[in-house]
C-alpha cells in the first residue's frame, strides 16, 4: 500500500513537472536564462503547486458571536416591544400635541413665535419632527417615532457610560434596566424632545469621561459635537456642560495638576458650534424668566427635588398616590398603601445602596456620578426643572441602581434585582392599562367622537385648552373623518395643512400661542369650518362671544381641560349658566364634554 502511494505521487509529481516545463518553454523570457536558473524556476514552481493541492480544504463556515452584543440586541429588542405598544394608539395630551403643532406650523411663522419669545423651547426639535412628519405622514406612530428610536439607543447608550465606569457587567445591568424603566419608555412614547435628549445626554456623559482617558481631539470634537445638538434640542443640557466643567475644576485637576489635553480646543468647538444661536438662546431664557420659571420657594424647590427623584426611579407621579395618601392607614386600601410604599421606597433604597458601594469601590469615577446627578437635581430644581427635564442625568440614577445589584453577593444583588424589576411591572401595569396620556390623562378621541357622532347644521364647536387643545381636537377629528375638517386656506392655496386650525394662517405669534378658545361650527353642507376669532379677549368675552354665536336649535359643543368647584369652564359659569342648560360628559380626569342648547331645545 505504502508503494503504491508513493508511486502515485511520484506519477502527479511528474505530471506536474511537465506541465511547468511547457510552460515555460513558451515564455520568450526563459530563453534568456541559464538551464541551472529554468532549473531552480521548474522547481519552485513545482513546490508551489503542490502546496496549494495538498493545502487542506476549507470547511463550512463557522459561525462567532460576541456575547455581549448578542445581549445588547436581546436587550434593544425587548425595550423596542415595551416602546412599541399602544404608541400608534394611545391618546395625545395638550403639551404634546402642542410641540405638534408647531412642527406642522410654517418655518417663518415657527420663527416669528420663537424669535418673539412666546416659545421657550429651541427650535431643533420642531423643525427635526417637522422633517419625519413630511416622511412618515400625519399618524401618532410617525409624531412619536424620533422618540421611539431615540429611548431604544439611550439603552445603547447606557451600556457605553457604565461599561466606562465600572465595568462590562454594570454596563448591561445598566442598559436593561433603562430599557425596561417606565420613566424611560414614557419618554419613549411622548411626541416631545425629552427622549432625543436623554440620549444626546447620555452619550455626552460617556464621550466625556472616554476623552478625558484618551486625550485624543477626534474624542473631544464628537464630545462637542454631541453635546451642542443637546443644547440645541433643550437649552438644560447646558447645565449637564456647567457640572462637567466643575468635575475638571473640582476633580480632575487637583488631582492629575493640569488640564486634559485638548479639553480647552473641545470648549472652543463647542462654542463655535453654538454661537449662531446665542441671540435667540438669550431671548428665549429672557421670556422664561419673566414668565416665573426662574426662582421657586423653599417648599417648591423641595418638593420638586423628592417628585423628580421618585419619578425617575419608579415612574410613578405623585399626584397618582394622592387619594391613597389622604386616606391614610386602612383596611380598605392597604393593599394600596403598601404599593405605595414599595414603589417609593425600593428604587430609593436601591440607588442609595448604589452610591454607597460605588464610592467604597470605585470612588474616583463614582464622584463624576454623583457631583453630575446631585447637581443638576439640587440646581435645576431652583428654575421651572420638572421630572422630565431630569433626564438629562436620569440615566446615572439607573446606573447606581444596577451598581447595587452588581455590586453585591449572588443572592443579595438577585434580590434587589426582583425588587426593581417588580416595582417597574407595577408601573407598567398602571401605565399600559390607561388607553389615555399618563402625564394628563385626555380622551381627545372619545370627545371628536361623540361631536361627529352628534353634530348637526348650525351647531358650534369650542375647544377651551389653548393650542394644544385645539391640535388635539383636530387631529382626532380629522382621524375619525378626514373630509369633516375644512380649510378655507387651503382651497385659497395659501393655507396649513387642514389637521391644523387654520385660524392660524392669520394669527400674530402672540395670539397663537396665548390664544385659549378656539371655535368652530357646522355648515348645511357637512364641514366643520373653523370660527375662531383672530383677536386675543378675555376668557369672559369669549363665553360672550359663543352665546351670541348660538342660533335656534342649534346647540354649543364645549371641550375644556380646566374647571372651577362646580364643574363649569375656568370664565364661562357666569354667561352661560344663566342662558342654557347642560349635559355633562366626564370623559376623562383631565378633560369633558358640555352640550349647551338654549332652553326650548334641552332634552
Amino acid at each position: 500500500m505504502r508503494d503504491s502511494n508513493f508511486t502515485a505521487q511520484s506519477t502527479r509529481d511528474d505530471a506536474i513537472r511537465a506541465e511547468v516545463r511547457a510552460a515555460m518553454a513558451r515564455n520568450p523570457l526563459c530563453e534568456q536564462l541559464t538551464a541551472k536558473t529554468v532549473r531552480t524556476l521548474e522547481d519552485l514552481e513545482v513546490d508551489r503547486l503542490l502546496r496549494a493541492e495538498l493545502a487542506p480544504r476549507p470547511g463550512p463556515v463557522a459561525w462567532y458571536y460576541n456575547p455581549v452584543c448578542l445581549a445588547l440586541g436581546v436587550i434593544a429588542t425587548l425595550g423596542l416591544a415595551l416602546r412599541c405598544v399602544d404608541i400608534g394608539t394611545r391618546d395625545l395630551w395638550t403639551d404634546e400635541a402642542a410641540k405638534i403643532a408647531y412642527a406642522r406650523l410654517p418655518l417663518a411663522v415657527l420663527m416669528k413665535i420663537l424669535v418673539g419669545g412666546y416659545e421657550e423651547n429651541p427650535p431643533f426639535y420642531f423643525l427635526l419632527l417637522g422633517s419625519a412628519i413630511r416622511i412618515f405622514g400625519d399618524s401618532l406612530a410617525s409624531y412619536r417615532l424620533i422618540s421611539l428610536l431615540s429611548g431604544v439607543a439611550t439603552s445603547i447608550a447606557a451600556y457605553c457610560l457604565g461599561t466606562e465606569l465600572y465595568g462590562r457587567k454594570i454596563g448591561l445591568l445598566a442598559a436593561m434596566l433603562v430599557a425596561i424603566s417606565p420613566y424611560f419608555i414614557w419618554y419613549s412614547q411622548d411626541a416631545s424632545p425629552y427622549s432625543l435628549l436623554g440620549l444626546l445626554c447620555t452619550l455626552s456623559l460617556w464621550l466625556f469621561l472616554v476623552a478625558i482617558r484618551t486625550q485624543r481631539l477626534a474624542t473631544w470634537m464628537m464630545y462637542s459635537t454631541v453635546t451642542v445638538i443637546a443644547i440645541y434640542v433643550h437649552y438644560y443640557a447646558a447645565l449637564m456642560v456647567a457640572l462637567q466643567g466643575l468635575y475638571i475644576c473640582a476633580v480632575y485637576i487637583p488631582i492629575h495638576k493640569r488640564v486634559p489635553r485638548y479639553s480647552l480646543l473641545g470648549a472652543g468647538i463647542m462654542l463655535a458650534l453654538y454661537l449662531p444661536h446665542v441671540p435667540l438662546a438669550v431671548t428665549q431664557i429672557g421670556a422664561a424668566r419673566q414668565a416665573g420659571y426662574v426662582g421657586r420657594s423653599l417648599s417648591g424647590y423641595s418638593q420638586t427635588i423628592i417628585t423628580n427623584t421618585l419619578n425617575v426611579g419608579n415612574g410613578y407621579r405623585l399626584s397618582e398616590f394622592n387619594d391613597v395618601l389622604r386616606q391614610g392607614l386602612s383596611l380598605s386600601n392597604v393593599a394600596q398603601l403598601a404599593e405605595v410604599l414599595a414603589v417609593i421606597g425600593i428604587p430609593v433604597s436601591v440607588a442609595l445602596a448604589g452610591a454607597w458601594s460605588a464610592m467604597r469601590w470605585r470612588a474616583g469615577t463614582s464622584s463624576y456620578v454623583l457631583l453630575l446627578f446631585g447637581g443638576a437635581s439640587l440646581i435645576g430644581a431652583y428654575t421651572l426643572f420638572l421630572a422630565r427635564h431630569l433626564i438629562i442625568v436620569a440615566v446615572l440614577y439607573i446606573l447606581l441602581m444596577a451598581v447595587a445589584i452588581g455590586y453585591s453577593r449572588t443572592g443579595i444583588g438577585l434580590m434587589l434585582l426582583v425588587s426593581v424589576l417588580a416595582v417597574d411591572l407595577l408601573s407598567l401595569q398602571h401605565f399600559y392599562a390607561s388607553p389615555w396620556s399618563r402625564s394628563k390623562p385626555q380622551d381627545w378621541s372619545g370627545a371628536a367622537r361623540q361631536v361627529v357622532n352628534g353634530l348637526g347644521a348650525g351647531d358650534t364647536v369650542a375647544v377651551n385648552s389653548w393650542i394644544g387643545g385645539a391640535f388635539a381636537f383636530t387631529h382626532s377629528v380629522w382621524s375619525i373623518a378626514p373630509g369633516l375638517i375644512a380649510s378655507v386656506g387651503n382651497e385659497r392655496g395659501v393655507g396649513l395643512p387642514s389637521i391644523v386650525p387654520d385660524s392660524w394662517r392669520v394669527m400674530t405669534p402672540q395670539t397663537i400661542k396665548q390664544k385659549v378658545l378656539y371655535t368652530w361650527r357646522m355648515s348645511t353642507d357637512g364641514r366643520l369650518l373653523e370660527a375662531t376669532g383672530s383677536d386675543l379677549v378675555s376668557a369672559e368675552m369669549e363665553a360672550i362671544r359663543l352665546t351670541q354665536m348660538m342660533c335656534a336649535g342649534c346647540r354649543l359643543w364645549l371641550i375644556y381641560d380646566s374647571w372651577d368647584g362646580s364643574g363649569w369652564p375656568m370664565g364661562f359659569s357666569a354667561p352661560v349658566d344663566n342662558t342654557m342648560p347642560s349635559e355633562t360628559v366626564v370623559l376623562s380626569p383631565y378633560l369633558r364634554l358640555m352640550m349647551l342648547a338654549p332652553r326650548a331645545e334641552a332634552r
